[in-house]
């Protein structure tokens, strides 16, 4: 490859990379704050929240990953992220909301995720009101 074709790659990338943070920062600025007391304790609700989360999170990949990308599992980038983000302030469910806040980061926008993951969350979701109860 020249030096001129990987300069112009180059380029194009910082421009791409550029134009997407605005967007990605303004989609986050304006995404509202869940409240986490609207997130059910028992085990349907959250096997119900997390099916509804998976299906938003899948929408997103196959909106954004071309097919390269998704054989090789590079799943989380910004499109995927405004993409969820997007999904989650278009259903309009503050439940969804809240179960989408309270998800670990490394699991919030994948969907290889574990089909358990909401036993983690009802675990943090329990343990946050243990202390609230406390203090």
């Amino acid at each position: 490859m020249s030096w001129i074709s990987r300069s112009s790659v180059a380029g194009a990338a910082l421009c791409l990379a550029a134009l997407a943070t605005p967007a990605l920062a303004e989609t986050d600025a304006s995404a509202p704050v869940a409240d986490p007391a609207v997130l059910p304790t028992d085990a349907d609700a959250l096997r119900s929240l997390e099916h509804q989360h998976r299906r938003i999170v899948r929408t997103a990949i196959r909106r954004c990953a071309s097919g390269k990308l998704k054989q090789r599992g590079i799943i989380v980038n910004p499109c995927v992220i405004s993409g969820v983000i997007r999904g989650i302030e278009l259903a309009d469910n503050p439940q969804l909301a809240a179960y989408d806040e309270a998800l670990p980061m490394q699991a919030r926008y994948d969907e290889r995720r574990p089909q358990s993951i909401w036993r983690t969350v009802a675990k943090r979701h329990a343990e946050a009101n243990a202390q609230e109860a406390v203090h």
